[in-house]
């Protein structure tokens, strides 16, 4: 079984690696990205569907309006950031960026450099910048963490984020954890083969980032530093 797996991992990272080449070369562009993520997180969730189906895994409970999971500060590579913040800059009212910035500036300075156990005590009032109504409000584009993210029990979920314990064991989807983080993890590399800056970070950082530059997919296509000085 640890051979299939392990067989399977190096034709799932080889496929999402060529796809994303594929939209890199011969030349980087700002859309090229977009179309390979986007291929991407859609190739991996027919991927996911399809196992799913075949091992009869137990049914997944999240549903629209169940947003327990979205009170912890997750971490996406920059080139999910680039296209979270594309996508914002697009489809949000001048608004709703402006209330999108009050939230990052909220959540980084209530989370950052603190402990685990504080920000878990702290979680109502630092939820996910773009958690809108008890719902995400870039679902389209949202990150790989997020779509891997896939629980078996809602109430588990709701009994973690009641009690605050962090460390209760709530059973989630093995084929989308595997089959999302693969697909993250090859967008990675193949970004840090090509000279691009492809440590995750944590979301709100990650969209200040982006926010304090003026082209910001330029310049982190221009091989520069863009998620290091803030």
């Amino acid at each position: 079984m640890e051979t299939e797996r392990k067989v399977a991992a190096h034709a799932l990272e080889k496929l999402f690696s060529g796809i994303t080449t594929s939209h890199l070369e011969p030349q980087f562009s700002k859309e090229g990205i977009k179309a390979a993520l986007v291929q991407i997180m859609d190739l991996a969730q027919e991927m996911v569907v399809h196992i799913s189906d075949a091992q009869e895994e137990p049914g997944v409970e999240c549903a629209a309006g169940c947003s327990y999971c979205c009170y912890t500060q997750v971490k996406l590579t920059p080139a999910e950031a680039l296209l979270a913040f594309s996508w914002m800059d697009q489809e949000f009212s001048n608004q709703d960026k402006i209330l999108l910035w009050k939230r990052v500036e909220n959540n980084r300075r209530l989370t950052e450099g603190q402990s685990l156990s504080t920000r878990v005590s702290i979680k109502k009032n630092s939820p996910c910048i773009f958690l809108k109504n008890n719902g995400c409000s870039i679902y389209p584009v949202r990150p790989f963490i997020c779509r891997s993210w896939s629980s078996y029990s809602r109430q588990r979920c709701m009994d973690a984020f009641n009690t605050g314990d962090h460390t209760v064991e709530i059973e989630t989807s093995t084929s989308s954890n595997f089959v999302f983080s693969l697909a993250r993890q090859s967008i990675q590399t193949v970004c840090l083969d090509h000279g691009l800056e492809s440590q995750p970070l944590e979301l709100p950082r990650a969209m200040d980032c982006c926010h304090t530059d003026t082209a910001p997919f330029n310049r982190w296509l221009g091989g520069n530093h863009l998620f290091e000085g803030i």
